[in-house]
């Protein structure tokens, strides 16, 4: 790999979904040099992209498992952690689930919460309810006190699931 390829894709390997309007912000970069990296990773079998020109990239994941323990080599556990938030940050313009993700990955739950929480009504709209009951379920909220925003998100996954009865 060059040294530029290699670079991009270790800046943009914790990110699932890779957007080349995203992904340009991410590493600093045009987003025509974007797709031309992410064209070049794919040729090389690195990442892959459907036919459908909206439809994100995504890194193989050996690739990402190398580019990720690479990232960590790099900068270290806090810089790992810093990279996390920055995506979030990014991310939660357009995607709840991946903003979700990053927050988690850093540590940071209360933010993990507050984005399922702000987005409830998206995630139901889109039928969302899997990824987010599994966030709700791993970082639940602390205390007694139960969220209304994580119990309606419950009453349509069991309501979708046709159990009336609970």
């Amino acid at each position: 790999l060059g040294l530029e390829l290699r670079e991009f894709l270790v800046r943009v390997s914790p990110v699932d979904e890779i957007d080349p309007a995203i992904a340009s912000r991410i590493a600093g970069l045009p987003e025509e040099r974007t797709r031309t990296l992410l064209a070049a990773a794919q040729h090389l079998g690195l990442l892959s992209h459907g036919d459908d020109p909206g439809e994100p990239w995504r890194l193989n994941p050996i690739v990402t498992e190398y580019l990720q323990a690479r990232l960590a080599s790099e900068v270290g556990r806090q810089g790992v952690i810093d990279v996390h938030r920055r995506l979030a940050r990014t991310l939660e313009a357009t995607s709840w689930r991946q903003a979700a993700r990053h927050w988690a990955a850093a540590g940071d739950f209360a933010e993990t919460r507050r984005v399922i929480r702000e987005s409830v009504l998206t995630i139901v709209a889109r039928g969302d309810f899997a990824p987010a009951l599994d966030l709700v379920t791993r970082f639940p909220e602390p205390g007694p006190a139960r969220d209304p925003a994580y119990a309606l998100l419950k009453s349509y996954e069991i309501a979708g699931a046709g159990r009336y009865a609970e």
